[in-house]
């Protein structure tokens, strides 16, 4: 039996000023802010375990992290000390004492992704949130697009070039489009149409999401065809080329146990 208590973290961040979530030597992530917070307090973490990463750039509604250490506080006496020592782009929603071995990056059935665009002008307090393209929006053809990613499928014309993954198979569980209209706060008059792209799966290779997006936005202004995005999805064979979509409009949105 462990002496250890495990801590499971669920959490929120702003992802703008973060040079992404994984620890680098000498630079502001989200790994080495929740580094220093824990360390003045718990003295024998051996290893704090994310969900996974994020870019930088990319934001977080949810995201979950775990470590184990000897020392057992309550957890609400334990959130109420983290939030206070750490930055305040950085927010613990919940904190669990849970089993030995639950591992927040391995236990996880699913993932859920969420990628916010609009096509009217942002007002300036958004543009880090929200990504904005001129597009030829389409409900019938994004709705279409979304079902052939959707199953079991190899994914390798998204897949970063230079990635390490042994595999390009994944399962996207879920798709979903839909829009809603964003009331200005500098402006009670006026309105603009956000819309958002969901993707579930039980995982994501590098920067899957955002290249996803960036296919869809090429076939929206007709410089892809559904049908050559559909030939070449299914033959795993790159024959265009398109761009990433940008990190802004970019969330870690839920994360399935």
């Amino acid at each position: 039996m462990s002496l250890l208590t495990n801590y499971k973290i669920v959490f929120s961040y702003d992802g703008t000023h973060f040079l992404g979530s994984q620890k680098q030597n000498n630079l502001r992530t989200v790994s080495s802010e929740f580094e220093i917070a824990l360390n003045t307090i718990f003295k024998d973490i051996e290893k704090i375990i994310f969900s996974g990463r994020t870019d930088t750039g990319v934001h977080a509604n949810e995201q979950v992290l775990n470590f184990k250490t000897s020392l057992t506080i309550p957890t609400d006496k334990l959130k109420y000390a983290l939030n206070n020592v750490l930055p305040k782009d950085i927010y613990i929603t919940e904190i669990f004492h849970v089993d030995e071995h639950f591992n927040s990056r391995f236990s996880v059935k699913s993932r859920q992704y969420q990628y916010i665009f609009t096509t009217d002008e942002l007002p300036v307090y958004l543009k880090s949130y929200v990504s904005h393209y001129s597009l030829n929006i389409d409900n019938n053809l994004i709705t279409k697009y979304l079902s052939l990613i959707t199953g079991q499928h190899y994914f390798d014309i998204f897949r970063k070039i230079g990635s390490a993954e042994k595999t390009t198979l994944r399962n996207v569980m879920a798709t979903k489009f839909f829009s809603e209209q964003y009331k200005l706060l500098t402006d009670s008059e006026k309105h603009i149409r956000l819309y958002k792209i969901e993707i579930t799966a039980n995982s994501f290779l590098y920067r899957m999401v955002r290249n996803v997006v960036g296919c869809l936005f090429e076939i929206l202004n007709n410089k892809i065809t559904l049908e050559e995005f559909e030939e070449a999805f299914k033959n795993r064979q790159k024959q265009f080329n398109f761009a990433s979509a940008s990190p802004q409009g970019l969330y870690l949105n839920k994360i399935e146990y």
